[in-house]
């Protein structure tokens, strides 16, 4: 469950970008949760906040300093440009609205992965079915040939018994 976890988080984009990851675990940014989780957070954390203007010739700069009284951004939402700088940094970051698309797919993951437990439970059910009516039929026989050399020697007891 821990591995699970610690995949999920390691090939969510947060370290590498997912055009960065090997072809053979690539595959693993799509199918593990992580990434549709922190960007449809990351989006609706983001985008109507109250963002202060931050002044690209101050000493205390942060990473992500957006000027929003620049010509270009003075006509998109703040949140939207700060999403789009956090894009530069996190690339699985962006300003699109995909909440609904992201949480389709992580209910879509959830469900797989239910049907899929739900699969192998079904499996094993019926293999320990199997199982033990295989164990009660041999107990059946084994019970029979008991029963049936019990009466054949209450027969020769029988006769022998007898006195003619």
């Amino acid at each position: 469950f821990l591995a699970f976890w610690f995949a999920s988080y390691l090939f969510s984009g947060l370290f590498l970008p997912c055009k960065d990851l090997p072809v053979a675990v690539r595959w693993l940014y799509y199918v593990l949760p992580f990434a549709n989780a922190f960007s449809a957070v990351a989006y609706n954390s983001v985008v109507d906040e109250n963002w202060e203007n931050c002044d690209s010739k101050s000493q205390d700069i942060s990473p992500i300093c957006v000027d929003f009284s620049v010509p270009p951004n003075d006509e998109e939402e703040p949140g939207v440009l700060v999403l789009d700088s956090i894009n530069r940094l996190l690339p699985f970051i962006s300003s699109e609205d995909k909440r609904i698309e992201q949480m389709g797919t992580l209910l879509g993951i959830a469900l797989t992965a239910k049907c899929i437990y739900i699969g192998i439970i079904l499996f094993k059910s019926s293999r320990a079915t199997k199982l033990c009516l295989l164990q009660k039929d041999e107990n059946d026989d084994t019970s029979m040939s008991r029963d049936s050399s019990t009466d054949s020697a209450s027969a020769e007891i029988d006769l022998v018994g007898f006195d003619v």
